[in-house]
């Protein structure tokens, strides 16, 4: 069923966002619910189990006669105010893949460096596409890659990034507005313009390409964009997140050592800035949330795309992507599984049991030995 496989409830650009079928419920359950009587997210439910762990790794790793109060940092603009060795101006590096919760992911830099007001994301007011960014004042110089889809990787500042299944990301890209798509306003989302899109060089293996330091639309160069290079990136990348697994992606953000010091941010969950009005509140609602959802895209997925199998007409443009893709899976599956309190307090509440079942499947030796010979190699 191709709206199986796409899972709408998971669309990309809002991955952590949205309404999401939990594995453990019988129905769904809504994000940043407050009502009387309503079941708690998966969002809440993570922040909260981030931020147990948080005060117990701070209180245990706080020095006797030294107070807690110093011990951790709001944001690393705070901690980097306080170190000395920290001079760069440049706190966090984004690297934004289109159409694989790159909003979303823009969110969380924001409230990882200290950027304020919190609760949105980098944009140009009045956004592209016009109205899609709320604010003025929201641009931020502390991340680098904050906006556009152009990766910097000269910088010593960590990076983070959310990957999304390429066949996915594909057709959701194909949905959207230019540069994502050869797609003009006005013409029709065709099988045939779809096979236009996918067989051009500019819509092909984006990961690939943008894991190498080039923009997502430049020309696929199979000598100059190699896999081995774009898995020894993501193995030196502070953290990534798979649109496909938003829980376990969202509890090992604050479990990254660059951002152990850092107290859980409720932004970075999906949820609403601790501090913002009412009338941020329902701003942060209309952010520009970029999900496919009307009755083409629907339609094409569920007659054309489905028809002509387009998941296997995908990946054969997209091997390079495929392949590192998969390797993404099997590094992001072989953290989490390593972080064994972590996982095992994550089964205690019931938070993310498909996603770590998924993860058990995948077969993988010991990763990080992989990863330390692919970055000698690359």
């Amino acid at each position: 069923n191709a709206f199986d496989h796409f899972g709408f409830l998971i669309e990309g650009q809002n991955s952590l966002r949205h309404v999401f079928d939990h594995p453990e419920l019988d129905t769904p359950i809504l994000a940043s619910s407050s009502a009387p009587d309503t079941r708690a997210s998966w969002e809440e439910a993570a922040y909260s189990l981030s931020l147990d762990r948080f005060w117990r790794h701070i209180k245990t790793a706080t020095p006797e006669g030294v107070s807690i109060e110093n011990s951790y940092y709001p944001d690393l603009k705070a901690q980097h105010q306080s170190t000395k060795e920290l001079r760069s101006t440049r706190l966090l590096n984004s690297v934004r893949i289109p159409k694989s919760g790159s909003s979303a992911l823009s969110v969380t830099a924001r409230a990882l460096s200290g950027c304020h007001p919190d609760g949105y994301p980098c944009c140009k007011f009045p956004g592209d596409p016009v109205g899609s960014c709320p604010r003025k004042d929201l641009m931020c110089s502390l991340v680098t890659g904050c906006t556009d889809h152009r990766p910097d990787y000269d910088g010593d500042e960590a990076v983070i990034t959310t990957l999304r299944d390429p066949v996915s990301r594909s057709v959701s890209a194909f949905f959207y507005h230019y540069p994502h798509t050869s797609v003009k306003h006005g013409e029709s989302h065709t099988w045939e313009k779809f096979v236009e899109n996918i067989q051009s060089p500019r819509y092909r293996n984006i990961l690939t390409k943008m894991l190498n330091g080039a923009y997502s639309y430049v020309d696929f160069e199979e000598v100059k964009h190699t896999v081995p290079r774009a898995k020894a990136r993501l193995c030196s990348i502070a953290w990534f997140g798979l649109s496909e697994m938003p829980v376990s992606s969202s509890m090992m953000l604050y479990e990254t050592p660059q951002f152990r010091k850092l107290l859980p941010n409720p932004v970075a969950f999906g949820l609403q800035a601790s501090d913002a009005t009412a009338a941020e509140h329902a701003a942060e609602e209309k952010d520009g949330l970029r999900v496919n959802s009307d009755s083409e895209y629907k339609e094409f997925l569920a007659t054309s795309f489905a028809t002509n199998d387009g998941s296997s007409f995908v990946m054969q443009h997209n091997q390079h992507d495929i392949e590192v893709f998969q390797f993404a899976e099997k590094l992001f599956c072989g953290r989490l599984l390593a972080k064994i309190g972590l996982v095992e307090e994550m089964k205690q509440v019931g938070l993310g049991l498909e996603e770590i079942e998924k993860c058990a499947s995948i077969g993988f030796d010991n990763i990080e030995e992989l990863c330390y010979n692919i970055q000698n190699n690359a």
